[in-house]
């Protein structure tokens, strides 16, 4: 715990009062006191950190208060946290302040307390790391390389039914034309040959004839 004399006026920054200590406090830089109405060494603080009050006691000749009660020289009084201490002649006003410190702990909570954990740093594997292309696919140039060479020259099926059935049908005219073609030309050879063959024939009987 910690106890301090503050300043009303706040002229300065609030005065420890330690613990069982007597402070001297007066006209000077620490309570930035000029009124020469005022001594060096007023009056003489005493703090009582238990019981959370501070006993005043006057050293000068000009009067003290505390709350209500004037101080002669040689009086005390105990000041409590709800009272205002006025340093000579009803001026320079203060106020009593106990705070509880907390920047101490216990050793045991020190001992107990378990260490930080410190985050691990991430293992990297040997897996190469993944790019874009592995997110969304291979590109086009790859897939065109993965394909099977028969695919490569074939031409591509077009989705609609009436085309299909038009190539088809132009497919099955273009065979039967090119089966009558191979049947007249047979037809042809063969009028051809048996044409020569009556010729051959012919000659033949004639020259019998002759002899």
């Amino acid at each position: 715990m910690k106890c301090f004399l503050k300043s009303v006026d706040g002229r300065h920054d609030p005065i420890p009062i330690p613990n069982g200590v007597e402070v001297i406090l007066g006209r000077g830089p620490q309570t930035c006191i000029t009124d020469r109405k005022c001594s060096k060494e007023q009056v003489e603080l005493l703090a009582n950190f238990e019981k959370r009050v501070i006993r005043v006691k006057q050293l000068a000749v000009n009067p003290t208060m505390v709350g209500e009660v004037r101080l002669k020289k040689g009086e005390s009084a105990l000041m409590k946290e709800d009272q205002v201490l006025l340093m000579v002649n009803s001026l320079h006003p203060y106020t009593m302040v106990f705070e509880e410190d907390n920047t101490k702990e216990p050793t045991t909570s020190r001992k107990s307390r378990a260490p930080a954990k410190v985050p691990k740093p991430p293992v990297h594997t040997g897996s190469p790391r993944k790019t874009i292309v592995d997110f969304f696919g291979t590109s086009a140039s790859e897939s065109q390389k993965r394909r099977p060479r028969g695919e490569e020259n074939s031409k591509p099926v077009s989705k609609n039914p009436k085309y299909q059935e038009n190539a088809s049908e132009a497919t099955e005219k273009q065979e039967d034309s090119d089966d009558e073609e191979e049947i007249s030309k047979k037809l042809k050879d063969l009028q051809e040959t048996a044409a020569k063959a009556n010729t051959t024939k012919i000659s033949m009987s004639q020259t019998s004839s002759e002899v």
